[in-house]
């Protein structure tokens, strides 16, 4: 009777190994896809101060107020990914991170900001890449 129990559970064992192992034939055999590119392409906004913009104060004001409320629409249709004022004497004044992977595409967009189209800045765009979740943005 023991060998009887022995044989009945080795034999058990051994279709549980049997089995286990064509699981791991047939997902060997499936393409493992990656859905994500292994870089990712974003473009980085550089806003420079003009020295050639010259406007007084007042119109100083009135540019920056048209400026931040194009910057929030921007920020509301989900393009800024990342905003941030440069605070130090450089010409560097902002650096924005943007949602997309064209620079060409980023150039049109800010060629409709008041403070750019006012002489106030000028722009640089760079491509940044960097590797899948890497940077993590709500």
């Amino acid at each position: 009777m023991k060998k009887l129990i022995l044989f009945f559970v080795l034999t058990l064992i051994c279709l549980n190994v049997v089995t286990a192992q064509k699981r791991q034939i047939e997902t060997a055999k499936k393409p493992v896809v990656n859905s994500e590119p292994e870089i990712k392409k974003y473009v980085m906004v550089f806003l420079n101060s003009n020295e050639n913009g010259n406007v007084s104060e007042e119109q100083r004001l009135e540019i920056e107020k048209l400026h931040k409320e194009f910057l929030t629409r921007m920020n509301e249709d989900g393009f800024i990914l990342m905003q941030g004022n440069i605070n130090d004497e450089g010409t560097v004044k902002e650096v924005l991170l943007v949602k997309t992977m064209e620079v060409e595409e980023a150039k049109a967009r800010f060629d409709e900001d008041p403070a750019v189209k006012m002489g106030m800045y000028k722009i640089e765009f760079h491509q940044y890449l960097t590797k899948n979740n890497t940077i993590t943005l709500d």
